[in-house]
């Protein structure tokens, strides 16, 4: 069965050709109220360098390979960080190609960047999103533009504005 791979590279001149082909970027509601629109995770210390990750009724474990003092019980942070956008890249590819009557199971997302310093980085995304049959130019093409709907990719391509606040709680003893 042939494989249609479709490179979609995350760089800050990504250019959002969806519109002329009928797709409309997503516009949050200026009315919404913030707390509706904010996402929430919290992150707990677990030992050694490992965290537990809740959202919702989620949990994951994050953690470090054995040469980096972890027990590679878990993704480390940077490969969550590609999890999270090969996996935003493949909703929106599913969801085009449910929309086109076009089977998406086998469908499947590779996601690579480069480490960067100066500082620690990630850099020069690169997703590729393979189609287990041959695809239209056409449709090649919506699933790319697609993609350009994703939160994470978008997120990745506009610097979003990062608070810090550290805060020293008292723990109350029972």
């Amino acid at each position: 069965m042939p494989v249609m791979a479709i490179t979609v590279s995350a760089t800050r001149n990504a250019h959002h050709l969806s519109e002329g082909m009928g797709f409309k970027p997503v516009r949050a509601n200026v009315a919404e109220p913030l707390m509706e629109r904010r996402m929430q995770i919290t992150v707990e210390h677990l030992g050694a360098v490992q965290f537990e990750i809740k959202a919702r009724q989620h949990t994951i474990v994050s953690d470090q390979p054995a040469d980096n003092g972890g027990f590679d019980e878990g993704m480390t942070p940077p490969e969550l960080l590609l999890g999270s956008l090969g996996s935003c890249a493949a909703y929106y590819a599913a969801q085009y190609l449910r929309k086109s009557k076009l089977a998406a199971e086998g469908t499947k997302v590779h996601v690579s960047a480069e480490k960067a310093k100066d500082p620690a980085r990630l850099d020069d995304f690169r997703i590729v999103v393979e189609v287990p049959f041959e695809l239209s130019e056409k449709d090649r093409q919506g699933i790319e533009e697609s993609i350009h709907h994703c939160l994470i990719h978008n997120t990745l391509l506009h610097a979003p504005k990062i608070a810090l606040e550290v805060k020293a709680i008292q723990l109350v003893s029972r």
